[in-house]
């Protein structure tokens, strides 16, 4: 089996290529139909499966960190981690995920 990070890599970036491809597509129909309700709502989908892809690869991990650091809270143990080892950019690129992702699911 291939290494766990590289499956998901190469998961998502088949998932959101094709979505944009799609995108793309509509896109440009949309330039020549004047606003097809159809193709509004098909772009509508798009972000929101982005939006299920970012939360579901995030959770993913989040389960990963609980498993691998054997805690209930994966991304507050990984920012003691992160904060121990003194690297101040990556714990606040870090959190600035976990809003990010928060903001989505809500």
């Amino acid at each position: 089996m291939h290494q766990f990070s590289e499956l998901v890599y190469r998961s998502t970036a088949f998932s959101l290529g094709t979505l944009e491809e799609i995108e793309s597509k509509v896109i440009e129909e949309l330039q020549t139909s004047g606003g097809s309700t159809t193709l509004v709502k098909t772009l509508q989908m798009i972000q929101l499966q982005k939006t299920i892809i970012a939360i579901g690869i995030f959770s993913l991990f989040e389960s990963i960190l609980q498993e691998d650091l054997s805690c209930k809270n994966g991304f507050e143990e990984a920012k003691k981690i992160i904060y121990q080892s003194g690297n101040t950019e990556l714990k606040n690129r870090f959190e600035d995920f976990i809003y990010a992702i928060n903001t989505l699911k809500h």
